[in-house]
């Protein structure tokens, strides 16, 4: 499950300006419902949408254990195994994937029992030159089938190979060859169960908006172990937002507590599949929204939606002390008849090294510092000198808001007289001039020719080095 901001970070910076369309207000509301009753995530927790009287209305039931998947593994004695058969569907494919998965926590688990760490099982799996063998590790996890691809009704694809597991929890080690002889343990069914219960991967999960996203329920009995999972629990089934005149909008209010901020981060989340729906309807592909928001800057003027922060993050703490979510808050407006992906350009200033003039044969550092978020530019930016991108490694950037220094190597290289650099970002860029002087002080005359052959050898010393650096 994605967390609101997880998905305004999932969206992404649009290589390609889709046109929109102003329609009619009221069939856009209605374009809209309908999408999102087609929506599989709506579908996951068996959602309905509808708009009446100036509301938008979002309400599910999350899906009950009793509808949660299951996989379970054959126990016979101190052995608990699986081995698939025939995979014929997708269905199956996926099936056989959530297996393969908990037997890599019950081998773990397995191993506990009998004494090992986690730290010694990872650093176990992570060895190429380690392998399971059934008579010395009491484990066996092996592919009996090669790799077959498998496509869903809505053109999923899965890739997977045939994989048996079979672990004897008696007698489950990390012995390589040539260790001492493994000593069997009197480890049963209940002591793997019970250690399965305490690893991480069994515990609720939350993302990091507070939303739970997997609970796993794990039974066992003289015949089988059986691991029951569900994913989506809302404690919240009906969201509203206001909507009028096809602009939605939302205000977050005060959150005093952790059931008040539990149904804060459901409006959150519906939120986001409700813009997603709304930009897929203007004619944005995924792929658009999800690159447009790693770099871009919302503005409701130029793309019809926006975000809010209207309080600082807090943490709360439900009333049995046992869950804890951390919130941010925002207010937000969407108008459905007219987001866009559009960017919003920013005219950046030079904070630092504006018209600046350097002396190179004095050592001088030509530096920058422009107001550019330095996060951007890590992810976005580059350098232009006289409409000529710069390398990387020809200078630093640090944070600042963004710094930029230019090594002496390349300094050296420019030419005397005034010069352009541009600062260019996704969103935005900014130009100033700056002037190269004295690029080399005059030699007197007497000693002309020292000189020069001293700079000549500087020159093939520096060549040289660079090569061997280069090289190393």
């Amino acid at each position: 499950m994605k967390k609101l901001f997880g998905v305004v970070t999932c969206f992404v910076a649009l290589l390609i300006v889709v046109p929109f369309t102003v329609v009619n207000a009221e069939s856009k509301v209605d374009k809209v419902v309908q999408m999102m009753n087609d929506n599989e995530t709506l579908k996951s927790v068996n959602g309905v949408v509808s708009y009446e009287d100036g509301l938008f209305n979002i309400e599910f039931t999350a899906p009950s254990n009793s509808r949660s998947d299951r996989v379970s593994f054959m126990y016979n004695g101190t052995i608990i195994e699986y081995s698939p058969e025939e995979i014929t569907n997708y269905d199956e494919a996926s099936d056989a994937i959530a297996h393969y998965m908990y037997a890599l926590n019950i081998i773990q688990a397995a191993l506990q029992a009998n004494g090992y760490t986690k730290e010694q099982f990872t650093s176990f799996m992570q060895n190429e030159n380690n392998s399971f063998d059934y008579e010395l590790n009491g484990i066996e996890y092996k592919i009996i089938g090669e790799d077959k691809s498998y496509t869903s009704e809505e053109n999923g694809t899965i890739t997977t190979p045939l994989i048996s597991f079979k672990v004897d929890v008696n007698r489950a080690n990390l012995g390589k060859v040539g260790d001492k002889e493994f000593v069997p343990k009197n480890t049963t069914i209940k002591d793997v169960v019970d250690i399965l219960k305490k690893q991480e991967a069994f515990q609720k999960q939350y993302d990091e908006e507070g939303l739970l996203f997997s609970e796993h329920k794990i039974e066992s009995d003289d015949e089988s172990i059986t691991i029951s999972y569900a994913v989506y629990e809302y404690t919240h089934g009906l969201v509203s937002y206001p909507c009028e005149n096809g602009i939605i909008t939302y205000k977050v209010g005060e959150v005093e507590d952790y059931e008040s901020a539990e149904e804060v981060l459901s409006h959150y989340f519906w939120i986001d599949v409700l813009l997603n729906t709304a930009l897929e309807s203007n004619g944005y592909t995924k792929e658009q929204r999800n690159e447009f928001f790693e770099s871009n800057v919302l503005d409701y003027e130029t793309n019809g939606f926006e975000f809010t922060k209207v309080g600082e993050s807090k943490t709360y703490t439900s009333e049995d002390s046992t869950s804890t979510l951390t919130l941010t808050l925002m207010d937000f407006k969407i108008d459905l008849s007219r987001v866009n992906l559009d960017k919003k350009v920013v005219n950046y200033e030079v904070l630092d090294g504006a018209d600046q003039k350097i002396n190179i044969a004095k050592d001088g550092k030509l530096s920058f510092r422009f107001s550019i978020d330095y996060d951007l530019f890590v992810k976005t930016g580059k350098i232009m000198i006289d409409n000529k991108e710069v390398s990387k490694d020809s200078y630093v950037s640090s944070e600042g808001s963004t710094i930029i220094t230019f090594n002496d190597e390349y300094t050296k290289k420019l030419s005397e007289g005034e010069h352009t650099i541009t600062a260019l970002v996704d969103n935005g860029s900014v130009e100033t001039k700056f002037t190269v002087e004295n690029k080399t002080d005059s030699p007197k005359t007497g000693d002309s020719v020292l000189a020069y052959i001293s700079v000549l050898g500087l020159s093939v010393v520096g060549f040289i080095g660079a090569i061997i650096l280069k090289r190393r």
